[in-house]
């Protein structure tokens, strides 16, 4: 077995590379386009020459100033005149849009405009440093400036979102929202037996997923993953059991043979994921350990080592939604533990699988048996300390997010599950008091604002 340092060491064979070409795309992977919409009256530009090379001006300006979004496909559209306002409304778009008034008299196209997309950002593109000053004062001279901020106001309480961008990454930030909710909205999870019957807070409705969120569940009955299970033998995946065993840097309870019949699980729950063209599983865990004598742990953790993958264990469905959500937003590998709470700020996660990557690269990891069961193979593993992280759960009936960003510290190891992160919050109080349920999806990095103007779009209530 290698050693590897605790502060991401190593880089494992990542699921993604290992995607065949024909695989379906994953909902979590595909982002909608940006659109930049230019309006401009010709009672204001008369000399159509004059007018088509300022609009080109400003494209060129929008695609170098927001050149991320270029990557992933920027969409010019221009709207001049009330036939191409007509034809722009017939687009089925959505997305984000970018709108820069060029002149007075738009403000109607750019209302009815705006009812095309789920956000909208009004650049006020006449401050000079985002055009040259002399198409920054065109603008100006034009009667821009007040067409942009009257439709800003008006849009401010009619639409459901419109940002007034300082910045490229004002807008940017809007566009990865926007986009991780269509993304959720496309993702379909299998959801392998019922929650686990301790895990009270979760919802149980299938439907209410789908009407809040459009996230779908699909039940699939518990013994197809076991008949995949059965029909794996051991040497279909000695190349998996390496991948788990060479890097690790103990095995502790766990024999090779232990981490074979994981791995076994692992392998039913990729073809059942291809099969149905699905996006990740959620699993009554337990269940399947007491079917089959081992786990879901390593599975759930290669699961959410993919980009276009989750897994969530114990059934639980609001768990489900929230790492949904935020493998859509970030496309990072994703944990759910159980918080340990006492008198401090300091709460400890604790759970039986996680992921291995969580910090960019490849974690310290041991291999042990299931906490609770003492059966199969659960991985350690060992967080960097003084990262920040986000802590973050859906809930209530998908009506409600908690929301949380605190720093990881060191810890003294306790009697529960194997992976432990201990995580410094700002206020305990706060923590209890926003509760809603008993697992948290942790990320790293600080991703409040993102969180909250998805909470905010999603119409969930943030505490």
């Amino acid at each position: 077995m290698r050693m590897t340092h605790p502060e991401c060491a190593h880089d494992l064979d990542r699921p993604a590379k290992r995607i065949a070409d024909g695989d379906r795309e994953s909902s979590f992977v595909r982002q909608s386009p940006l659109v930049s919409v230019v309006f401009v009256s010709p009672r204001y530009w008369s000399d159509a020459d004059e007018r088509r090379e300022a609009v080109s001006r400003v494209y060129a300006v929008l695609a170098e100033t927001l050149g991320e979004a270029i990557e992933k496909g920027i969409q010019h559209l221009t709207v001049s005149s009330e036939e191409e306002l007509e034809a722009f409304s017939g687009r089925d778009i959505g997305g984000t849009a970018v709108f820069v008034a060029m002149s007075g008299a738009v403000q109607p196209w750019m209302l009815r405009a705006a009812e095309r997309f789920r956000a909208v950002a009004i650049w006020p593109a006449y401050v000079p440093g985002l055009l040259e000053e002399s198409d920054a004062a065109r603008l100006l001279e034009r009667n821009a400036a007040p067409s942009t901020l009257e439709v800003f106001s008006l849009l401010q309480h009619t639409h459901s979102l419109a940002v007034w961008p300082t910045e490229a990454e004002d807008v940017l930030r809007t566009w990865k929202v926007v986009g991780a909710i269509e993304k959720v909205a496309r993702t379909r999870l299998l959801q392998i037996g019922e929650p686990e019957p301790w895990v009270m807070s979760c919802g149980r409705d299938l439907n209410a997923y789908k009407e809040r969120l459009g996230l779908g569940l699909e039940p699939v009955p518990p013994q197809e993953l076991y008949d995949r299970y059965h029909a794996t033998p051991a040497d279909a995946v000695a190349d998996l059991v390496e991948n788990w065993v060479g890097p690790a840097v103990s095995m502790g309870e766990a024999s090779r043979q232990d981490v074979a019949d994981a791995c076994r699980v692992v392998r039913g729950m990729e073809e059942l994921i291809e099969e149905r063209q699905a996006d990740g599983v959620v699993i009554a865990c337990f269940s399947l350990i007491e079917a089959l004598g081992t786990t879901s742990c390593l599975a759930l953790s290669w699961l959410n080592d993919d980009p276009r993958r989750i897994g969530v264990c114990e059934g639980d469905l609001d768990a489900a939604a929230t790492m949904a959500l935020l493998k859509s937003l970030t496309g990072q590998s994703l944990w759910m533990g159980n918080p340990v709470v006492g008198q401090s700020p300091d709460v400890l996660i604790a759970h039986c699988t996680a992921p291995r990557q969580l910090c960019g690269l490849g974690c310290e990891y041991a291999l042990r048996c299931h906490h609770e069961s003492g059966l199969g193979v659960s991985p350690a593993v060992q967080f960097p300390v003084d990262r920040t992280v986000t802590l973050c759960r859906i809930g209530r009936d998908v009506t409600a997010m908690s929301l949380h960003v605190g720093e990881i510290v060191t810890h003294r190891r306790e009697p529960t599950c194997r992976t432990q992160v201990s995580v410094r919050l700002p206020s305990l109080q706060r923590f209890l008091d926003s509760s809603l349920g008993t697992h948290q999806v942790l990320i790293f990095g600080d991703w409040r604002e993102e969180l909250t103007l998805a909470a905010r779009l999603m119409d969930l209530q943030l505490s």
